[in-house]
């Protein structure tokens, strides 16, 4: 999100499905219609350029001067009821986690990010498991370009079947 280019939300291949659900919510938050565009090959970009709209999306989610370092959890969150927690952690995996068979994860460079996680993880009644990474100096290829783990980072992790249906209906 940024003042000039608005809120944009990246749509790939696992979450093409709810593109149409974000953009109609966008729409009704903000009045104004969202634009769905290929951005590259194999991810479209869910675009609102509207400055208020920006504004508001920044300073509800603390995402003002937040990168992927000090990003966190917007304190409002663990102040809701727990079918809102649930959606906000459904919304949260939909963008940055991964489902597999017997777990589901989160990976982040934030380490405020990590612990938010966790305390709301915990609090819709689950037991994560958290591991921290020192960077490695690694070059690896993501989506055919280089990539250098630069910072320290946390990988959340709930794998109990017990914990997993805690969250099943996030």
């Amino acid at each position: 999100v940024s003042d000039r280019n608005g809120i944009r939300l990246a749509i790939g291949s696992g979450n093409r499905a709810f593109a149409a659900e974000m953009q109609g919510r966008l729409e009704r938050l903000f009045g104004q219609a969202a634009a769905l565009r290929a951005a590259r090959p194999g991810t479209d970009e869910l675009k609102l350029v509207n400055r208020v709209a920006a504004v508001a999306w920044q300073e509800t989610f603390g995402l003002r001067d937040a990168d992927s370092v000090t990003k966190r959890i917007p304190d409002l969150v663990f102040s809701l009821p727990k079918h809102l927690r649930l959606a906000f952690l459904r919304g949260y995996l939909l963008g940055d986690g991964t489902v597999g068979l017997d777990r589901v994860g989160f990976s982040t460079s934030s380490y405020d990010l990590a612990s938010g996680l966790m305390y709301l993880l915990s609090s819709l009644g689950t037991v994560p498991t958290l591991s921290e990474m020192e960077p490695d100096g690694v070059v690896r290829e993501i989506r055919g370009k280089p990539c250098v783990t630069r910072h320290r980072h946390w990988n959340i992790s709930v794998c109990a079947a017990e914990d997993l249906r805690a969250i099943e209906a996030a």
